[in-house]
């Protein structure tokens, strides 16, 4: 951010203001500042307010706006120091009934971790780091020493929404909406931030190509609503609290069961599912070799890999 920033001149960026109206035709956002309210006209607005986006709910006034998700997801980093000695591996995610556990290790050697719960909104909104910790007690290591190396201080905990109902554009007048504003799915979809970049960078392009504001933005609009994640790619209703949507398989989910995407093993028996993918993806993303692991009452035995699969963890046969 700070090497964005320094490429503008001081005057082009306010903070402490929030939005709160807009005038598309004209190009004219509303703003509270710390020294009062007033308003700014521009030739293009690009809002990028995210999921609950005030322009949003200004262009869009009869969109319904984010629907909760069915699941409450928190967040935390274990320091470095910490986080050496716990080996976490590669990227996972382990899967139990109505929770998932995930594991990202950072290049600067910290690990990054996330828990979601199936849950009805704004509960457990005092929730501690050991409770947290009873919720996935017996689940494989190295989740319960992430959860104690965390300082109490860097737990966030948030209610997961998405945008159920895809608004009809992305533009109107001379505003154009960025990234959740326009689009916001589920993190367990991976595709926010990078749906966000393909905006930015489709957005450039295409002003570079058309001078005028609205046949420019129209033309955005033909190139990305198709592009962005549809009811398709979106948490169904017939999913419940912390569970797959509609019963596919996560991988086909997210795009990634396409002729551009391997994948090598899919194994669905009651609560358990498994799916190993190799490269490919949407727009050539690189998957990797990723193990979605699912914590189940059941073991299955899988003997082309020789695994064995139960409550998160694996272990050779």
């Amino acid at each position: 951010m700070d090497t964005l920033t320094r490429a503008l001149p001081e005057v082009m960026i306010h903070t402490e203001h929030r939005v709160t109206g807009v005038r598309a035709a004209e190009g004219t956002v509303s703003y509270q500042g710390p020294y009062g309210s007033g308003t700014v006209t521009a030739d293009l607005v690009v809002a990028a307010d995210g999921l609950h986006s005030t322009v949003r709910a200004s262009l869009f006034p009869a969109h319904p706006g984010p629907a909760y998700a069915g699941y409450v997801t928190w967040r935390g980093v274990a320091p470095q120091h910490e986080a050496a000695q716990l080996r976490p591996g590669s990227v996972s995610e382990s899967w139990g009934r109505a929770r998932r556990f995930g594991i990202v290790p950072l290049a600067d050697g910290r690990v990054y971790w996330y828990a979601t719960l199936g849950l009805p909104a704004d509960a457990l909104l005092q929730l501690a780091l050991d409770q947290l910790a009873e919720r996935v007690r017996g689940w494989h290591e190295p989740i319960a020493q992430l959860l104690a190396a965390t300082p109490p201080e860097a737990l966030l905990r948030h209610d997961t929404h998405s945008l159920i109902t895809p608004l009809p554009s992305y533009a109107a007048g001379r505003v154009v909406l960025l990234g959740d504003a326009a689009h916001a799915v589920s993190p367990d979809l991976a595709q926010g931030a990078s749906q966000a970049l393909e905006d930015a960078v489709r957005l450039t392009r295409t002003l570079e190509h058309e001078r005028q504001t609205p046949a420019a933005l129209a033309a955005y609009d033909r190139v990305r609503l198709p592009r962005t994640p549809g009811p398709g790619l979106r948490p169904g209703r017939a999913a419940g609290p912390g569970r797959p949507s509609g019963g596919r398989s996560p991988a086909r989910r997210c795009g990634l069961g396409s002729a551009d995407a391997a994948v090598h093993a899919y194994h669905h028996r009651d609560d358990v599912m498994e799916a190993l993918t190799t490269r490919g993806g949407p727009s050539g993303f690189h998957v990797g070799s990723v193990v979605i692991r699912a914590c189940a009452r059941q073991r299955i035995r899988d003997d082309r890999r020789g695994h064995r699969w139960n409550c998160g963890t694996s272990r050779s046969s």
